[in-house]
């Protein structure tokens, strides 16, 4: 059995207290991150501030009641006012800015999907074109004539079959330029709806009279010094 010496306790128990103070130590620090964690939750939850109400450009009754300091009618970087007016209308109701994003997202959409059928088509064209060119160059009039005919009813057979295709690809372009028209109409709409609200707020005419009033007084005390008569 060994005996621990005086010496040997004392620094034991040195090194016990030093293991204890380390650990408050630590718990303490990692109380105070808490703490700081749980200060920046509740600041930004103070800090949070109420959106405003959106405006919804889809009613027209609701437009024309907006009050027209929520659109900004000046510092317009272009000439493009209508743009202009219908961006401030994007930016304040969420269901058109969703809307907005929709119709400039889809021309990628209708690229992506017509994408697959234009390169069949393509090549198939090419190809017909290219053998339709070899056909040409059989001099024999009877053999060149026989393999013209079976070209043409292999490009009309590879045409029926892809007549569905060609058909949904046209009604997707004719509907494409529709949504283009409606577009524009929406902008046109939208943007002089905000016009009439602008509209309301009409300069007074006052300040205007007011300065006629000054200039025919000033036209009047001008002529006392410029009569002619002697």
């Amino acid at each position: 059995m060994n005996i621990l010496s005086p010496l040997d306790i004392s620094l034991h128990l040195s090194k016990r207290r030093t293991q204890q103070f380390s650990t408050y130590i630590k718990k303490k620090q990692e109380m105070s991150k808490y703490l700081i964690y749980i200060s920046f939750v509740v600041l930004l939850s103070c800090d949070e501030k109420t959106e405003p109400q959106a405006i919804d450009f889809s009613n027209t009754e609701e437009l024309q009641n907006q009050k027209t300091d929520r659109i900004k009618y000046s510092k317009i970087r272009s000439r493009d006012i209508v743009r202009h007016l219908y961006d401030q209308a994007v930016e304040k109701d969420p269901k058109l800015r969703l809307l907005e994003n929709e119709i400039v997202n889809f021309n990628d959409i209708k690229q992506d999907s017509l994408a697959k059928i234009r390169e069949f088509i393509d090549y198939n064209n090419l190809y017909y074109a290219s053998a339709n060119n070899y056909a040409q160059l059989i001099k024999d009039s009877v053999k060149r004539k026989r393999i013209l005919s079976f070209l043409s009813n292999s490009n009309s057979e590879y045409k029926n079959m892809i007549s569905q295709h060609s058909e949904i690809a046209n009604l997707i372009e004719i509907l494409h330029r529709e949504l283009e028209d409606q577009s524009n109409i929406m902008k046109i709409v939208i943007s002089e709806t905000l016009m009439d609200s602008y509209q309301k707020n009409t300069p007074k005419v006052e300040p205007l009279e007011t300065v006629v009033k000054k200039l025919k007084a000033l036209i009047s005390d001008s002529e006392k010094y410029t009569k002619t008569d002697k």
